[in-house]
């Protein structure tokens, strides 16, 4: 092996431990917080959003000490970046001495404070600066026919499952379910909320999913990915997502993580496919704030009327949402995209 070869692989080695040591470290550190919190009986609701900074965090100080010639670096908007971050993550403390009405209006000023600075800062770097490292949006006309694909693709699934699992009256589901997904507040919601998407996005679809796919193969490494994807969420899961099921059922958690692994691996193929198309980093967080915001405002609140107390009727309903959409999104697989070579 030449000698420029084997510093290549030594920095790509350095590049993965400190992205790995920042993305995964950090939120399973938090694991030590938000169970304190939750035995106080408090909410960790903050921890989550901070916990989305991460994999791009991760990209950037591996990027800060790991790249030599910074001359194309965009380091105001990376360092920036990183001092969001870790504001952010601060203050998730808060949450420590402050009623949680407070911590969560707090929390929202801090996130359109973070999301104009995000904005200023990403501006003021030069479109060459940007381009080199893959932050420059593009191909929005194939981009925009995706993003219709996936909503339409999305509200199908929500439609068949209220349709199969509804036991009241299947129109007043409909309305109720459909009527909160064109809502101009959802504009609002992703203006102060992509940021944190980004800090997702960035981390896996420009650096973590492409080197997984150079190093198992384009459709494995994808696969691979969707694993390692929900490890990372390990602890909202725990903490956020279903934290009735991890204090009273340790088998239920292990349904509910099951059935997330499932619509996280599924999720990303088509986020992959998405990206691997346009190569618009831009896309998938756009993706991922719509992927939330329908299941946030319309699954679960669908899984909630039709089961209050929780439980295994409310879980049977997000794995039939979960099944639908591995119908849509695993043929993607096939795809010529997923077959041609890294």
């Amino acid at each position: 092996m030449k000698k420029s070869e084997t510093h290549s692989a030594q920095k790509e080695c350095r590049e993965l431990l400190i992205f790995l040591l920042v993305t995964y470290g950090i939120p399973y550190l938090m694991i030590i917080p938000m169970a304190i919190l939750t035995d106080m009986g408090k909410k960790v609701d903050f921890f989550v959003s901070a916990q989305m900074f991460c994999p791009a965090a991760g990209l950037l100080v591996a990027k800060l000490l790991c790249d030599k010639d910074k001359r194309c670096m965009p380091k105001n908007f990376f360092i920036g970046y990183l001092v969001l971050t870790g504001i952010t993550l601060l203050w998730c403390f808060t949450t420590f001495f402050l009623p949680f009405q407070q911590v969560s209006t707090g929390g929202m000023v801090l996130s359109i404070i973070t999301a104009l600075v995000f904005i200023s800062v990403y501006l003021s770097e030069s479109n060459d600066a940007r381009s080199a490292y893959g932050l420059k949006s593009k191909n929005w006309k194939l981009s925009v026919c995706l993003l219709i694909l996936f909503v339409v693709l999305h509200c199908v699934s929500l439609l068949l499952v209220i349709l199969l699992t509804a036991t009241g009256n299947v129109m007043d589901a409909l309305r109720t379910c459909f009527s909160q997904l064109f809502q101009p507040a959802i504009l609002f919601l992703f203006l102060y909320n992509f940021h944190y998407h980004f800090g997702e996005e960035y981390g896996w679809r420009s650096y973590f999913q492409p080197l997984l796919q150079k190093k198992f193969g384009i459709v494995k490494g994808v696969l691979l990915f969707g694993v390692l994807w929900e490890l990372w969420h390990l602890p909202m899961v725990i903490f956020f997502f279903a934290p009735w099921v991890s204090m009273t059922s340790p088998i239920e958690l292990v349904q509910v993580i099951l059935g997330r692994l499932i619509s996280t691996t599924t999720l990303g193929i088509f986020i992959a496919y998405a990206y691997m198309r346009t190569n618009n980093v831009w896309l998938p967080v756009i993706i991922h704030f719509l992927h939330n915001t329908i299941v946030m405002l319309s699954l679960m609140n669908f899984a909630s009327m039709e089961a209050p107390n929780g439980g295994v009727e409310y879980w049977h309903i997000i794995f039939v949402y979960v099944l639908i959409l591995m119908v849509f999104f695993t043929p993607l697989l096939f795809s010529k995209v997923f077959r041609s070579k890294m």
